[in-house]
């Protein structure tokens, strides 16, 4: 488990819309819920458009999907 925390540490969270979705599952399954909630609150700020699509041509699905999974995680 710490191996994995660390980890995400190093790869840091500026990326695109399915991997912040998949560090944010991670970190939920992690129990580092307020990790979670930075990566959250950076997707919907910065990787989304109003109607909460991915921000990522030419279109990705996958990470707003993901993100909801991280908020059931």
């Amino acid at each position: 488990m710490q191996a994995s925390s660390k980890t995400l540490d190093l790869r840091g969270n500026n990326t695109t819309g399915w991997a912040m979705a998949n560090r944010m599952n991670c970190r939920a399954r992690l129990k580092e819920g307020e990790q979670a909630h930075e990566i959250f609150q950076k997707f919907i700020t910065e990787r989304t458009l109003p109607n909460l699509w991915t921000v990522h041509p030419p279109f990705q699905i996958d990470g707003s999907l993901g993100t909801m999974a991280g908020v059931a995680e």
